[in-house]
């Protein structure tokens, strides 16, 4: 019962690492989001004078509205395009390499375990210790992606490993 017991607190835990990894990256992309674009520096705008008058415009075609600033009516959220979710995706610091794992460390051992165990390469408990199952179990992923090095953590297997968490 206390096997079984402590897989689930270590997956549970594993997810809440993951997840706060996850609202973090989501919380950099709203604020840079949020931020007011900056002004052009007066210097520049006095290098480049400004025309006096305006550009003569056709008589037979309509000039466009300018762009409405308001924001839309709350409604469903719409989710955002691929591209911006491979974006969102390198964002997070680990599937990007940006924050490398350490196995020796215990916490850094089960988020690794954890993730292995989700693509079916770990069995054994998600303890934080870096033994011989989890030894075996790196070796295989690697072996299965054609990694170099079968027993050495690196940020190109940790990239891999990670590489679709977010989906």
């Amino acid at each position: 019962m206390r096997t079984k017991t402590g897989k689930i607190l270590g997956r549970m835990l594993s997810l809440l690492v993951i997840i706060s990894f996850l609202v973090v990256g989501c919380a950099k992309i709203q604020q840079k989001l949020s931020k007011p674009k900056e002004k052009e520096p007066q210097a520049a705008q006095a290098a480049s004078p400004a025309p006096k008058t305006p550009p003569p415009q056709p008589q037979d075609q309509a000039v466009p509205p300018p762009p409405s600033k308001e924001l839309p009516a709350q409604g469903p959220t719409i989710p955002p395009p691929k591209d911006q979710q491979a974006a969102e995706i390198s964002q997070d610091p680990i599937a990007s390499g940006s924050v490398l794992l350490n196995p020796s460390n215990q916490q850094d051992a089960k988020t690794i375990q954890s993730r292995l165990a989700e693509l079916g390469f770990y069995k054994g408990a998600i303890d934080g210790m870096w033994g011989k199952g989890s030894q075996t179990s790196l070796k295989a992923f690697k072996e299965k992606n054609s990694l170099k090095n079968p027993n050495t953590w690196d940020k190109e297997t940790q990239m891999l490993l990670f590489k679709e968490i977010s989906k």
